[in-house]
């Protein structure tokens, strides 16, 4: 008797689990352009941004620092921008919880992160999928022994080079020029420049700048049985900024749990609360900020005038800006912000075929934001303004889907999702403001004690009701075929334009299951992608689609005397509003050498959006001001190319 074997090649990656919109699937079952970036990849690099995490490890994605202020967030592009009046973020998506806030996440705490790009893998999110999807899980614990980890790091921050400037002698000469220029008699005499020749000036620059330092501690506990799992985990990081009186410090606590009820029955439960608290970083961009300010104030000038008794004011030859060092000690600009994320999910397993999820969240913070400055120096401290800005944003979700899955004489597998998803949004704020204080210290912490106030506040709602189905389909394992819909409701939008229809195909063909290719020997992985559908955004506020009022300039003093508040015509309505809407066509390649170790994907994509929300200004005769309406197009188009190397050394 003659028994043939043939050994399947395990390859490394293909049976991974990828995290997909409402649900997981093998790597090798992906039919859309998908990026994984695992926590191995940066556990080891001393961050305390997730957004650090994600520079230069998957292809199409552009992470960009705007500002160097402690603490600050990044600018994240997938495949380019694709709106003008709303931001062209991706859409976050953190442990189920749509539209949760990354800064204040702890990177130690992430497990993986997929970004979902193509049509095929984002349209699921339908009206927020024109991005891009950032899927962001976090850890849980594994069955086994308790685990006690502890982690820590300690950098120091410098500017890695200066700017260029001119000397005070030099700027002094340019000044001169410019009055020659002007037929205008010269600033200063050749005595006075070489006076600054030999004192140097000031070098505003190094009155400002320091030697910054991060630091960030985290303590986690984890393990369980095989019937319930838990991880936990405390976490303070800290930055002293590389400006003068700048910091950042942020405190998180996260608590993980995962049990299985019943044999049918699976409960989640995911709970993380921060608290962030930094001083003046608002940017550094901009003249009159520190750094701003610091690069075109005259260097001829002296940080404290002798005659005034008080920091040195800008001259009468030089740019309208504040003392850098004024800026620095004088203004007071301070944030702080708590923020809970909770969700938690039942999975019942109806049948071995069928099964029902049903989830629910809260995405919540509440900021303070006090603030004191002075004007300007010379100014009577009387001129000192101090004020606040205070509110809370809560966003309710809840989840719920019907899944089906099953394979048919081993040849056929079908999986189905259909879900139903409703969110709800609310904000209030409030704001207050004051000046006149008789000292500097009185008004951080008492706005009644300023004889001039003033107060406003805020509030919008808005909601969105989802409908969204799936379908995978596989043949022989080789022929991957993908469809999904989705169609979103925004209380954003009036009548017929309030609903928005999202769908996506997609097509893959694994040809490295295939005998022709297979013989060959040389392929771990090979497979063709293609891909098209629609997305869209709603990247306008509340309230667009009515007629709004306004109450600013519209005081009227009517005894004469004291000034009544008055109610007037605001932005114009535009019940027309609709959508913006992404089409996006997507091709790839899918490759792998040497048994996984060497893979990589080749992606050519086109993305074109139209119906743009953008405010149009409004002509003078018609009420001026502006009015949100459906403008112009934009597209987006490129090639992607990202290799991974895996290789252990030993190995053979």
């Amino acid at each position: 008797t003659t028994i043939s074997v043939r050994l399947v090649q395990d390859v490394t990656g293909l049976q991974e689990a990828v995290v997909i919109g409402y649900g997981t699937t093998r790597r090798a079952d992906l039919t859309g352009a998908i990026a994984t970036v695992s926590a191995a990849s940066f556990e080891k690099q001393p961050i305390i941004r997730v957004e650090d995490a994600l520079k230069g490890r998957a292809p199409g994605v552009q992470v960009q620092k705007p500002n160097g202020t402690p603490g600050a967030g990044m600018k994240i592009g997938v495949r380019g921008g694709n709106s003008i009046t709303g931001n062209s973020d991706p859409l976050y998506v953190i442990d189920g919880i749509i539209g949760g806030d990354i800064r204040t996440l702890n990177p130690s705490d992430i497990a993986s992160m997929d970004i979902l790009k193509d049509a095929s893998s984002t349209a699921i999110y339908g009206s927020r999928g024109a991005n891009g999807v950032v899927m962001i899980t976090t850890k849980s614990g594994k069955p086994g022994p308790n685990t006690v980890a502890f982690d820590a790091f300690y950098s120091m921050d410098k500017v890695s080079k200066k700017y260029d400037l001119l000397s005070a002698a030099e700027y002094m000469e340019v000044a001169n020029i410019k009055q020659d220029v002007d037929g205008l008699n010269p600033l200063f005499t050749p005595a006075q420049i070489e006076e600054a020749r030999r004192s140097g000036g000031t070098d505003w620059q190094d009155e400002i700048l320091r030697t910054g330092r991060t630091q960030n501690y985290q303590l986690s506990f984890s393990g369980g049985s095989d019937r319930t799992r838990y991880y936990i985990s405390g976490n303070i990081a800290d930055q002293k900024g590389i400006v003068e009186n700048s910091s950042y410090r942020r405190y998180g606590l996260r608590a993980n749990v995962q049990s299985a009820v019943g044999k049918r029955l699976d409960f989640s439960l995911n709970l993380y609360g921060t608290f962030e608290k930094s001083r003046n970083t608002y940017g550094y961009d901009g003249r009159n900020t520190a750094l701003g300010s610091a690069l075109i104030f005259p260097p001829n000038v002296s940080i404290w005038d002798t005659a005034t008794k008080d920091y040195s004011r800008s001259p009468s030859y030089g740019p309208i800006t504040s003392n850098p060092v004024f800026s620095t000690n004088e203004q007071i600009y301070d944030a702080n912000l708590l923020n809970v994320l909770a969700s938690a999910q039942l999975n019942y397993r109806i049948t071995d075929d069928f099964s029902i999820s049903v989830s629910g969240g809260v995405n919540g913070n509440n900021y303070n934001n006090p603030y004191l400055k002075r004007y300007q120096p010379g100014n009577n401290l009387t001129s000192t303004e101090a004020g606040y800005d205070n509110g809370f944003t809560w966003t309710l979700q809840n989840t719920n889907l019907l899944n089906y899955a099953k394979v048919f004489n081993t040849i056929h597998s079908l999986k189905v999702t259909a879900g139903y998803e409703h969110q709800l949004s609310t904000s209030k704020n409030s704001s207050a403001w004051a000046t006149g204080f008789p000292t500097i210290a009185l008004g951080y912490n008492d706005l009644s004690l300023g004889p001039t106030r003033r107060v406003g506040s805020g509030y919008s709602q808005w909601s969105l009701q989802s409908y969204l189905g799936r379908v995978n389909y596989t043949l022989e394992d080789k022929y991957l075929f993908t469809v999904t819909f989705r169609a979103d409701g925004s209380s954003k939008f009036k009548g017929n334009n309030r609903y928005g229809y999202f769908p996506s195909g997609a097509f893959a063909w694994r040809m490295s299951e295939e005998p022709f290719i297979r013989n060959l020997n040389v392929f771990s992985d090979l497979k063709l992608r293609s891909s098209y559908g629609l997305t869209g955004n709603q990247a306008i506020g509340p309230y667009k689609t009515l007629n709004l009022l306004k109450t600013a300039e519209m005081s009227y003093p009517f005894d004469g005397n004291n000034l009544s508040v008055g109610i007037g015509p605001g932005t114009p309505a535009n019940p027309e509003l609709k959508w913006e809407t992404t089409a996006q066509l997507d091709l790839g390649i899918d490759f792998g050498f040497f048994g996984g170790r060497l893979s990589g994907a080749l992606d050519y994509y086109h993305k074109k959006t139209t119906d743009l929300l953008l405010d149009v200004n409004i002509p003078d005769y018609n009420g001026s001001g502006t009015r949100t309406s459906n403008v112009g197009s934009l597209q987006n188009k490129g090639i992607e190319l990202g290799i991974n190397y895996n290789h252990k050394f030993g190995e053979v």
